[in-house]
């Protein structure tokens, strides 16, 4: 419909007789909202305002000049390359000229080992013409043919997958190269190789060693061994996000000395078995918010080494956020109650999302009672849950502002419960103990799930072909009876299921 917008528009009386005038004095951002929709019919994939210039240069004159006016070279500062082929290669080069001196993000993947002589290397050397404006970049190439990468002075975030046959000293090179960057903040190392130990800081013998102090995020697999992380991460004083996979406990090695990251605030964990020495010895002080992956605290044994962390966290900072998805091996919902009720977690946590199997049982206990016992006070549990029960009749997590509870978490939870949840955590009542919740997502999706179609409830289409309609339309009749909140309903149509997302906000988040 959009590429024939332009012959619309010159018959259209309050354009005049210039309609590339007209286009040009719209302003960058409606430009961006009417390319993206062009783009997005054409099954163009956006990464950042708009990655494919060239295509947008091609619909007409107009489209074309406009393009290309000074502007708007900003169209052309994000290069997206995958698998090159020849089209790629001019698509590179005009974007390096026309972007003129703006900072480039640049994404370049090849499926293949490149050949000198061929169409992927000749772009990538294209691509490197601009080296000095990078400022983000994600390489994703296989084995180990690639040129030697510039200067990079203004690279500040670098997303680097490495497959194939690599050799050590071919990664050493190019993450040195991009580690030695004087701006660079963000650094993922996405490889099954172990980052080389010729990468290790160590500032005292080899000056031309990268200075790992100045990064803010790092993420990566792992290392050879738990003292190679620890140099590097004894290094990362900056540091304040971590993602991180430990090293395989066969190569844990036993050691007193801790890993210290002052100023860390955010902690991604990776699989993470009870055999494992890494939490033992990270000393974050500062830490606000933590994200389990699947297998992060497996079984019992590794739910106490996570708890043994967090009660050290707990004694020079407040933890208030936590993510955690589990797939297989979840704790059952009565120990997730336990591990909720733990006090270095429940007194303090204000964000909480699940992506893990619960029940009712845990959605009881979030809900609280109505009215405490005057003479009611909380009862530490024991870490191992053992010991006394934890106080069922006071609220989990009190200071809850944001919950999630997101795909698997949703199965055996019924919607009455859910809406009640809802209702009595947004309702404010002095004496309880507990805050108002300011956002709540409820969500339940198939396999498969395409981009979600968003309908607020009481317009039209609300309404769409659900196998959770009727409990769909329970929790609807739910939230519908909360004051002082909004809520929208999310539809997402999948291959084999429906999906359904409720996202209920307080009306007057700034009040509460």
């Amino acid at each position: 419909m959009l590429i024939s917008a332009p012959s619309r528009m010159r018959r259209g009386p309050s354009l005049g007789s210039s309609t590339t005038a007209d286009i040009s004095s719209l302003c960058r951002g409606t430009l961006a909202t009417v390319f993206s929709f062009y783009l997005a019919g054409m099954g163009t994939p956006l990464a950042g305002p708009i990655p494919s210039a060239l295509l947008l240069a091609h619909v007409c004159s107009e489209w074309k000049r406009v393009t290309m006016l000074p502007a708007y070279r900003s169209f052309w500062s994000n290069i997206v390359v995958v698998n090159p082929q020849p089209f790629d290669f001019h698509l590179v080069k005009h974007s390096i000229t026309l972007s003129g001196d703006l900072p480039l993000t640049v994404a370049f993947g090849a499926h293949q080992i490149m050949n000198r002589s061929g169409v992927t290397w000749a772009t990538l050397q294209k691509l490197m013409k601009g080296a000095s404006r990078w400022k983000n970049l994600s390489l994703n190439v296989v084995g180990t043919n690639l040129p030697q990468l510039p200067s990079l002075p203004s690279l500040e975030c670098c997303d680097l997958g490495l497959t194939g046959a690599w050799h050590v000293d071919d990664i050493q090179n190019l993450c040195t190269s991009i580690l030695r960057s004087p701006s660079l903040r963000t650094f993922i190392f996405q490889s099954p190789l172990p980052l080389p130990h010729e990468c290790s800081p160590d500032l005292t013998t080899d000056l031309s060693c990268p200075d790992w102090s100045r990064l803010q995020s790092l993420q990566f697999h792992h290392t050879h061994d738990d003292n190679h992380l620890a140099q590097i991460l004894s290094h990362c004083t900056s540091l304040e996000s971590l993602h991180i996979r430990p090293v395989p406990p066969e190569h844990a090695l036993p050691s007193a000395e801790a890993i210290r990251i002052p100023n860390l605030r955010t902690l991604h964990l990776g699989p993470l078995e009870y055999r494992n020495t890494f939490l033992s010895r990270l000393d974050t002080p500062n830490l606000r918010a933590l994200v389990i992956s699947p297998g992060g605290a497996r079984g019992v044994l590794g739910r106490d080494i996570l708890l043994d962390f967090i009660d050290r966290v707990s004694k020079t900072s407040k933890l208030k956020s936590l993510a955690w998805c589990e797939v297989k091996d979840y704790p059952s919902p009565e120990l997730l109650v336990d591990f909720f009720y733990h006090p270095s977690i429940c007194d303090d946590l204000e964000e909480l999302e699940l992506q893990m199997p619960i029940s009712d049982t845990f959605i009881e206990a979030l809900r609280g009672p109505t009215q405490l016992p005057p003479n009611w006070r909380r009862i530490p549990i024991d870490r191992r849950f053992i010991g006394q029960p934890p106080p069922h009749n006071s609220p989990l997590l009190p200071q809850l502002k944001k919950l999630r509870l997101s795909g698997a978490a949703m199965v055996r939870c019924s919607p009455d419960q859910l809406g009640s949840l809802a209702k009595v955590r947004f309702g404010y009542k002095a004496g309880i103990g507990r805050e108002a919740l300011q956002q709540l997502v409820f969500q339940r999706l198939g396999p498969s799930a395409t981009t979600p179609k968003r309908h607020p409830i009481g317009r039209p289409g609300s309404a769409g072909v659900l196998n959770e309609r009727q409990d769909k339309e329970k929790l609807e009749a739910w939230l519908r009876d909360i004051d002082g909140v909004s809520f929208e309903a999310v539809e997402v149509h999948t291959d084999r299921a429906g999906g359904w997302l409720f996202t209920v906000t307080a009306d007057r988040v700034g009040e509460l």
